[in-house]
């Protein structure tokens, strides 16, 4: 099943395309994977403060109060590793989302060539001569490409929207 359950195929190659081509694109979720990348490395780096600091403390501090301390703290240093590791792993699952986009983007017709074919496929003149001559008209062939172009749109979202899917189940920091 796919995250948004949307019947991709049911909608107008123009409006899948027009949303892909006119949409923010990749550099804001590129962005985004960057600022996760950041947040994992500070975490990285306060869980190794945190850990050197504890273990300095524990070499020169003994008996129960110390161990009582010593319990108490470990949590939080887990957690910190614990949240750098989350964080890398959504800078790398954010990325991902972005390239999918690219794909999906460069998977898609654009809006000037489905315009484009829609502009021949639906000229009046070009049916009459069709029905008068029997031969294949540039609209009838344009019918075809129009109808490839659906499917080449609702493949791409489809994918799109299935591979982001694999993301959407974040376990909680």
């Amino acid at each position: 099943m796919s995250y948004t359950g949307v019947n991709w195929a049911a909608l107008p190659a123009l409006k899948m395309s027009t949303d892909v081509y006119d949409g923010p694109g990749p550099g804001s979720t590129h962005e985004a994977a960057a600022a996760w990348r950041a947040l994992s490395a500070g975490l990285a780096e306060a869980h190794a403060e945190f850990t050197s600091v504890t273990q300095f403390a524990m070499g020169n501090w003994e008996g129960p109060a110390a161990e009582s301390a010593h319990v108490a703290l470990s949590p939080f240093g887990d957690w910190a590793a614990a949240a750098g590791a989350t964080a890398d792993r959504l800078s790398a699952e954010t990325d991902f989302q972005g390239e999918a986009y690219s794909a999906t983007k460069a998977a898609m017709p654009s809006p000037a060539e489905v315009v484009q074919v829609e502009a021949v496929k639906d000229n009046p003149v070009d049916k009459v001569v069709g029905l008068l001559t029997g031969v294949p008209t540039p609209g009838e062939v344009a019918e075809g490409v129009a109808a490839a172009q659906q499917a080449e749109a609702a493949m791409a979202m489809t994918t799109y929207d299935v591979t982001v899917s694999m993301f959407n189940s974040y376990e909680p920091f």
